[in-house]
């Protein structure tokens, strides 16, 4: 790929459109207002969870999980990943599907 490349936004989906871009060949330009990952990624909650109604999305999950286990050693950074799992609650027992 030798295409030129704009991305909009240097958030999460930003950052990470424009590094596999690069990584696979184009030339990328990243335009960001303010600071990188200063807007609402910097002060997203974020989750990661494995239980989805569709088998896509399971798939999607795990594929993020592999992403995220192998960012910290690739960046040197620490993303503070915690592994803590869920709680969902339900108002009605005919909601409540064990």
């Amino acid at each position: 790929m030798s295409d030129a490349v704009v991305v909009i936004g240097g958030g999460i989906v930003g950052l990470a459109s424009a590094y596999e871009l690069a990584g696979r060949g184009a030339d990328v330009t990243l335009l960001e207002k303010g600071t990188l990952g200063s807007g609402s990624t910097g002060r997203s909650g974020g989750g990661i969870r494995s239980q989805f109604s569709t088998p896509v999305n399971v798939e999607l999950s795990q594929a993020s999980k592999r992403v995220w286990d192998e960012f910290e050693e690739r960046f040197g950074v620490d993303i503070r990943r915690r592994r803590v799992g869920y709680l969902f609650l339900a108002r009605e027992p005919d909601t409540a599907d064990a």
